[in-house]
């Protein structure tokens, strides 16, 4: 049975037109029932996203490529699914052996095997759009994961102000209010100092 999430976008796109689902499906539906496939969502694979993300997204991406390209579309589909299954680094043996067994085409295979550029150049329209969908998936990855830790460590420092506030609040009580008059720089530096030399200087105004 075909898992339905295994089509749905994994993250946003650089292009805006539609994919084909259809088409898309058709393409990869022997693929997304395969043990390796399935056992990708536990293996993580740039930062701390699964390695079955990154082969969708790649898949997906390459299709929508392969149209601006005159590329085989069925081709860049099946060979970004399978680009990175079980891959470790630049080190593509594992996809190309499984491509192998199970009788992709030589157009697959080379694609595999020239996404990284190493050992083997991309010589077919196929290979570059599998490199270009790869860079871009991870580039999109990587800013994804960038604005989350950016979120993440703005949120933490807001409940540390808020934190620090608190406790002036608590220990000085009233005289934090006369704070206030020595204008917003003052505060900052007053919430950004440790908290006993904080307490401190508003028990001393």
């Amino acid at each position: 049975m075909i898992d339905p999430t295994a089509l749905e976008p994994v993250s946003g796109h650089p292009f805006g037109t539609a994919l084909n689902e259809h088409q898309f499906h058709r393409h990869v539906e022997d693929l997304l029932s395969l043990p390796e496939l399935m056992s990708s969502r536990h293996r993580t694979h740039h930062f701390d996203l699964s390695e079955y993300d990154h082969l969708v997204s790649v898949a997906r991406t390459a299709h929508r490529l392969s149209r601006y390209v005159k590329a085989d579309a069925r081709v860049c589909a099946r060979a970004g699914l399978l680009h990175d299954l079980g891959a470790h680094w630049f080190n593509t043996l594992a996809p190309c052996t499984l491509a192998l067994r199970l009788q992709e085409s030589p157009g697959v295979c080379h694609a595999i095997k020239a996404h990284t550029l190493l050992p083997e150049l991309p010589r077919t329209r196929e290979a570059w759009v599998i490199i270009a969908a790869d860079l871009l998936t991870s580039a999109q990855e990587c800013r994804f994961v960038l604005r989350r830790t950016r979120d993440r460590a703005g949120y933490r420092l807001r409940e540390d102000i808020a934190r620090r506030r608190k406790l002036l609040h608590r220990f000085a009580g009233g005289r934090v209010a006369g704070v206030t008059r020595f204008g917003r720089n003052t505060r900052r530096r007053l919430i950004g100092l440790p908290i006993t030399r904080a307490i401190r200087r508003v028990a001393g105004a």
